[in-house]
């Protein structure tokens, strides 16, 4: 392909017409276990893709509590803290009935409308009563870790010794 040819195949707006991205646009993305999406998902909150490692655990993340539901205080995943105070995600897990079963949702740091939904495909087929169980086990194994801690064993997908 020539120069030339390259240049008439670009669209309207340039490489990529941001104009066009829908803001709340969630990337979804099925892994086979709670370790490879955990890992993409942190992999996400640095590159903005699934591709390349996750950093070291960045020292501005702070534990996230659920904001609804009957897990509302319960830890479920990592933030930063706004001048404001308010604590935003950027790395969560969470369940759904809508066909995504236990996921990580993630928010890429230089664009938090650039998300992810890392889907634990095991866990789309469980039933409801099943699938909220082994949710609330997870969540348990948060309880009283450290951000730090958590982001360790969720970029790398191994817990901390």
């Amino acid at each position: 392909m020539s120069q030339s040819d390259e240049i008439e195949n670009v669209p309207a707006g340039g490489p990529a017409d941001l104009d066009e991205v829908t803001p709340f646009a969630e990337q979804i993305i099925e892994y086979p276990s709670y370790d490879k999406a955990s890992v993409a998902a942190c992999t996400w909150v640095d590159n903005g893709q699934v591709t390349g490692k996750p950093q070291p655990n960045p020292k501005d993340l702070v534990l996230y509590p659920s904001k609804l539901g009957p897990n509302k205080g319960r830890i479920v995943g990592l933030g930063v803290k706004k001048p404001s105070g308010v604590i935003e995600d950027l790395v969560r897990i969470d369940t759904d009935d809508s066909g995504k079963g236990i996921h990580f949702n993630a928010k890429y740091r230089k664009n938090t409308s650039n998300k992810l939904a890392a889907v634990i495909k095991p866990t789309v087929d469980l039933t409801p009563a099943r699938r909220n169980q082994l949710y609330s086990e997870y969540l348990k194994a948060l309880e009283n870790r450290s951000a730090e801690f958590i982001w360790t064993w969720w970029s790398t997908g191994q817990a901390p010794a």
